[in-house]
């Protein structure tokens, strides 16, 4: 040791040997955080990457974290080299992995995925990563700067208590810049970052980045900055009084049953876009009937009303606890238990069908997590001639197809369909119907325009309702059906229709709060699954959760 250290103190002084190292260090984050750059970038194009650099601040954040971690690794080794290599592997690393997730899922690599290397390793298996030169150059440029630094930065520090305050302020740094900058909501939402981008990878041409789409979103801030915002998202809060141990000694006393073969019928599940019944408020006076065939499907069926979470928007809320009975909603990053993977273990052939984007809210990995098998989206499946809507009454003879190819080869089926139909913002400024009103009321011409457009599309999936449950009428199939509504419907900025009508929207307050998040829901059978089931399948339903809707119909 002290032959080293008599070696160490020959040519250059210790202040210059430290400036040179963290020189050196400084530099080698710059240049491995821009490589993590141009990974995150490259399924998008240059222009996604050149937007990285006219934005200082989206530079800071996905620079930084190589710095913090190059500086750690040295306070903690007391040696330069394992910084250099420590720092290389893990920025680099992460950038490549992060390009591979695009490629193979369309998604980013989200912190919460770590949690789930396993089953990454299982799903990577099924695909071709292939290893480019741009990542061999990589490899050996993390080699050639950990041999240089091994060979000429010799900085050190001979004494404890110098090291130590040392690792304490880089500590400090770090622990700073995490929950000052890194989790700050503030500073995501100033880099937000979309832009038209010409892509080969993703579209094959003009790409504008979206705000709903979540790799959008993400990798619009490069990798290493959402990567480490996302840490936020980690974990999930335990309910009060929780024990692991009770909840499996509770789970215990149950035992799974299998669906008898006669028993095997098809279920169709349908979650309406913005579907709420508005024949509630008295302050409305109808005109003409948008809910004529729900109504009169009440009265055959078993129907009540669902409290969500959700109001005018986060669809996916509703949705997937229907399908998990979870009582909140989770990401499914990987696969997890769920109803549809309960019927596919029985033997179901397990269809997701929506006509908009598979990207949006990330649907397609999604639904591949909680258990589809195959998944259908957009004009790749349900060709329109409208550029985004697929309207209810093209949609709706899709899935009576898929029912009956399935009912062909002999397998019973199970489908969750969400439909488009309906979404708002609806048309404010001139009636889509000329010739017809929906519905009158003491409000403004503007808010009778945007309710009455409301209406005239609530009136086409009424009908669409109609011929879908007339043609299941006499299918020799049994088929029961599920419709319920996701949330209520914008209408109008700051909901003003409802508060122009003197409708009460204080969700604040407990009452009221069910009126602005209850939505309706239907459970009907056609006359073969009522001789199957031998239920006449009418009744009150009740109110509760979208999570127990299931339970119901399995009741």
């Amino acid at each position: 040791m002290k032959a080293v250290d008599r070696a160490e103190g020959k040519g250059l002084s210790p202040a210059l040997r430290w400036l040179f190292a963290i020189l050196f260090l400084v530099l080698w984050a710059l240049a491995v955080g821009m490589v993590a750059l141009y990974f995150a970038a490259r399924m998008y194009g240059y222009e996604l990457f050149f937007s990285y650099l006219d934005s200082p601040l989206i530079l800071l954040m996905n620079l930084l974290p190589g710095l913090l971690l190059a500086l750690l690794l040295l306070a903690l080794t007391n040696r330069v080299w394992p910084a250099v290599l420590g720092s290389g592997i893990v920025i680099i690393a992460g950038g490549i992995a992060e390009f591979f997730k695009l490629q193979t899922r369309s998604e980013p690599l989200y912190a919460g995925d770590l949690r789930y290397l396993s089953e990454a390793a299982n799903i990577s298996s099924r695909y071709t990563l292939r290893v480019s030169f741009t990542m061999i150059l990589c490899i050996a440029a993390v080699v050639a700067a950990t041999v240089l630094s091994l060979l000429f930065l010799k900085a050190r520090f001979r004494r404890w208590w110098p090291r130590l305050v040392f690792l304490a302020l880089v500590l400090g740094a770090c622990a700073g810049s995490y929950f000052g900058l890194f989790r700050s909501e503030t500073v995501y939402e100033e880099t937000e970052n979309l832009i038209e981008v010409y892509s080969q990878s993703l579209t094959n041409g003009t790409y504008m980045m979206n705000q709903w789409n979540e790799r959008d979103e993400f990798c619009g801030r490069g990798f290493w900055y959402p990567f480490l915002y996302s840490t936020g998202k980690l974990g999930e809060a335990r309910p009060k009084g929780y024990s692991a141990a009770e909840a499996r000694e509770l789970l215990a006393r149950y035992e799974g049953e299998d669906l008898p073969a006669e028993r095997k019928v098809h279920l169709i599940s349908v979650m309406l876009e913005a579907y709420a019944d508005f024949s509630v408020f008295p302050q409305l006076e109808f005109l003409s009937d948008p809910y004529e065939t729900f109504h009169a499907l009440q009265a055959e069926g078993i129907s009540g009303m669902l409290d969500v979470n959700i109001f005018a928007g986060g669809t996916i809320d509703t949705e997937r606890c229907y399908m998990s009975g979870a009582p909140e909603m989770y990401d499914y990053r990987a696969p997890a238990d769920s109803f549809v993977r309960w019927f596919a273990g029985q033997g179901y052939r397990t269809d997701f069908c929506h006509p908009g984007y598979s990207w949006f809210y990330n649907r397609e990995n999604v639904a591949e997590n909680l258990g589809f098998e195959v998944s259908h989206f957009g004009k790749s499946y349900f060709p329109t001639d409208n550029e985004i809507i697929l309207k209810d009454s093209e949609f709706f003879p899709m899935l009576l197809d898929l029912l009956h190819a399935s009912a062909a080869d002999g397998v019973p089926y199970f489908n969750m369909s969400v439909t488009y139909q309906n979404h708002g913002p609806y048309v404010e400024n001139y009636l889509i119907d000329e010739e017809n009103l929906y519905v009158r009321g003491e409000m403004s011409e503007k808010s009778s325009i945007i309710l009455n457009n409301y209406f005239w599309g609530l009136s086409q999936t009424d009908r669409a309702i109609r011929e879908l449950t007339d043609a299941l009428r006499g299918d020799p199939e049994p088929v029961v059906l599920v419709l319920f509504g996701d949330h209520k419907p914008w209408l109008g900025d700051y909901s003003s229709v409802y508060f122009d009508l003197g409708i009460d929207m204080r969700f604040w307050e407990e009452e009221s709060n069910f009126e602005y998040c209850r939505t309706p829901y239907l459970i009907w059978a056609n006359d073969a699954a009522k001789r199957t089931l031998g239920r006449d399948f009418t009744g009150e339903g009740g109110e509760f959760s979208p999570c127990y809707l299931m339970m119901k119909v399995f009741d």
